[in-house]
């Protein structure tokens, strides 16, 4: 739509290098059909504005700001795989509480019988394997790939050997952690995961069945390989788990999410605040991975009730890309506008701010030591020490967090001379108003947006008169 009207005018000009009366009026009309669609455009944009706020009120992604020290740490899949571990191994009062339930939850299906538990052993890492946790009648295998690892060329294969001597057989289970899960998983994992080369204890690109040049895959991976090409590679000699063990396998998805929420405030008392609190944040950072907090859903939510809006069932993708970047466009315009009303109403709310603080500092005995300066429309300010103390319409702000909006703020005179710190530091704490930013090298030392600009500047003022810095 943005290129439209361009192509229109200069076509028609075109025609003619002399513009008739009739054909600027064909411009116009043109031109006119053009706004009339935007306005249109943007009128349907409140609407959806108006839904999607209602939504994201709904949904709760504002209440409050939470940091998850894991999504900071980014630990790795072994570091994880620990995490998890002691979980899993979590015991109250001599009983392995979670182990019971998760095996119920998470097992039972695939044969699994509690009755089986007693003294589990848990450990992490041990033969290569993620956690293992095993007694003299079962073990379980546990396969973290949270961070989307490839698996490994015959890599469970090699688990379940290593395992199975040390357990009754038949009652090994493996368990997969992925970064994502969906129906199909196992299906999609190699053939020679589950298969045990003859020379599996060789390193992985010099065992005789290896593709040279590819590190996860096997000759068997291969659709249709020929008996020759069998024997070339010796794959007859492989060991098959997969049909053994798959039922015995399972793929854990957003349930088990489910089940750690149910399970931090049933199992851990009081007393085990740090163990709540752990798998508090594990279960958040996991659902992080997952796409699954309240604004990964709400995204998610916005970006349906969008396609259900926009698009009609016989749309071609052509026509949904056209929609969208036709949509984008009025976007940028209702953006621009936005910002346009922001700059008159913040220019408007700094005089408003200016008369109210005027009216005050106008009975303070300092006010001729410290005048208050004043640029109509912009800001106003009392200079103490090199530093002006004040308020500024943003209007001319190039920081994007703050753009045309107003806000208040310690600022320097001079970028370059060396400030008192320990006086804005002094002033800020005893006027007690909140403080978003501080840079010690900018030329703005704090700021922070406000809609109470007048108000927090009679604190700070206030403060630096009895800490006698405007004497």
């Amino acid at each position: 739509m943005g290129v439209f009207l361009p192509i229109v005018f200069w076509s028609i000009f075109y025609m003619d290098k002399k513009l008739t009366v009739e054909r600027i009026g064909k411009i116009q009309n043109i031109s006119n059909e053009v706004f009339c669609l935007k306005c249109s455009i943007i009128d349907t944009l409140f609407e959806y504005l108006e839904t999607i706020r209602e939504m994201r009120v709904e949904a709760g992604i504002d209440k409050h700001y939470a940091t998850n020290i894991l999504d900071i740490l980014n630990p790795t899949e072994p570091q994880v795989s620990k995490i998890l571990c002691s979980f899993l191994s979590f015991t109250q009062n001599g009983k392995f509480c979670l182990w019971r339930s998760f095996t119920k939850k998470f097992l039972s299906r695939c044969g699994f019988d509690n009755k089986w538990i007693n003294k589990p052993i848990f450990s992490s890492e041990e033969n290569r394997i993620d956690i293992l946790v095993k007694e003299q009648s079962y073990a379980v295998i546990v396969e973290n790939k949270i961070h989307d690892a490839v698996f490994q060329r015959n890599q469970l294969a090699r688990y379940i050997n290593v395992t199975k001597s040390l357990t009754n057989e038949d009652n090994v289970f493996i368990v997969l952690l992925p970064k994502e899960s969906y129906n199909g998983y196992i299906d999609d994992i190699y053939d020679s995961v589950w298969r045990l080369p003859c020379d599996w204890k060789v390193s992985n690109n010099e065992r005789k069945c290896a593709l040279r040049g590819d590190s996860t895959r096997c000759a068997c991976d291969i659709e249709n390989l020929s008996e020759d090409k069998q024997k070339e590679f010796e794959c007859n000699d492989c060991i098959n788990f997969k049909e053994h063990y798959l039922n015995r396998t399972k793929v854990l998805d957003n349930t088990f999410l489910d089940w750690l929420d149910q399970k931090m405030g049933k199992k851990a008392s009081a007393d085990d605040a740090i163990m709540q609190s752990a798998m508090l944040l594990f279960s958040d950072y996991f659902k992080g991975i997952r796409h699954l907090r309240n604004k990964d859903m709400f995204i998610m939510c916005v970006t349906k009730y969008l396609c259900d809006k926009l698009f009609l069932k016989e749309d071609t993708v052509s026509e949904k890309l056209k929609k969208i970047s036709e949509m984008n466009e009025s976007v940028t315009d209702l953006k621009n506008g936005l910002e346009r009303l922001a700059v008159t109403y913040s220019k408007e709310l700094i005089e408003k701010w200016y008369n109210s603080f005027k009216e005050w500092y106008e009975k303070k005995s300092v006010k001729d030591t410290y005048p208050l300066q004043h640029t109509i429309n912009t800001c106003f300010y009392i200079e103490i020490k090199g530093i002006q103390i004040g308020c500024w319409s943003g209007k001319d702000n190039q920081n994007p967090q703050y753009f045309k909006y107003p806000y208040w703020g310690f600022k320097k005179v001079n970028k370059d001379e060396i400030q008192d710190s320990e006086m804005i530091k002094n002033i800020k704490a005893k006027a007690c108003v909140e403080v978003l930013h501080d840079d010690s090298n900018g030329s703005f030392l704090s700021w922070g947006s406000t809609t109470n600009g007048a108000e927090d500047l009679k604190e700070y003022v206030q403060a630096a008169i009895e800490l006698n810095y405007m004497v």
